[in-house]
């Protein structure tokens, strides 16, 4: 199986963390080459079974057989597209499967907001074709995804962080955070309801019981009267 990594330098931007990550971790196991348009990656991939697109602003604290032995686990299972790494999901839509490996949670999802690590099938720029701009490319797999042409699953943890101190501006922080707040909200707010629902259905279990007890014991007390009375 021929596997490439692909170090994407994105707007020119030039932070270290990534270099370093991908020459500690995939040099002399994958290919590896340094493009700095996305275009370039995905002509790339044609020659290749996976790509491994990775940022090159993200970090990680895992070992290399950590990350290797992760991701042939991913591969195996056959998907078209992983992400190992993305922020600002709608973590809400996530999709249960039985999977898992080792310590990773894996979703199925239907929507790519971030590119920041995946994994793509060849099948998936042959479906795509071409694109230079990301949120081209990621709309393009979005709507493959709603027909369920191509099937993609996420990681929960992630494998990899963004690393702060490639952030140009406080704004960038958001890429720490793997689920977006609305997402994170809306989950919040329906197990809220849900446990209101169990609290007020307990109250009113309660109530309905006492109110049962309380009439037995009135009616109880009016037959002894009625009973002295004669």
């Amino acid at each position: 199986m021929k596997i490439l990594v692909a170090l994407f330098r994105y707007n020119g931007k030039i932070c270290s963390s990534g270099k370093k990550l991908v020459k500690k971790v995939f040099k002399n196991v994958y290919d590896v080459v340094i493009f700095y348009e996305l275009s370039e990656i995905l002509v790339a991939s044609y020659d290749y079974d996976y790509t491994i697109i990775i940022k090159e602003d993200v970090t990680t604290n895992l070992s290399k057989l950590q990350i290797i032995n992760t991701i042939s686990e991913l591969i195996n299972m056959n998907y078209d597209v992983i992400v190992i790494s993305s922020w600002n999901d709608n973590c809400d839509t996530y999709k249960n499967i039985t999977n898992e490996i080792d310590k990773y949670q894996l979703k199925e999802i239907t929507q790519i907001n971030s590119l920041q690590v995946i994994i793509i099938k060849n099948v998936v720029v042959q479906l795509t074709g071409i694109k230079n701009q990301i949120s081209d490319f990621l709309n393009s797999i979005n709507s493959y995804l709603v027909q369920s042409k191509l099937f993609a699953i996420t990681t929960i943890p992630n494998l990899f962080t963004f690393d702060v101190m490639c952030a140009s501006s406080n704004n960038e922080l958001i890429k720490l955070n793997k689920c977006s707040f609305e997402s994170v909200t809306t989950e919040y707010k329906s197990s809220s309801n849900f446990i209101w629902f169990i609290i007020i259905s307990i109250f009113l279990i309660i109530f309905f019981i006492a109110s049962i007890q309380l009439l037995s014991k009135y009616k109880k007390n009016d037959n002894l009267s009625e009973h002295e009375q004669i």
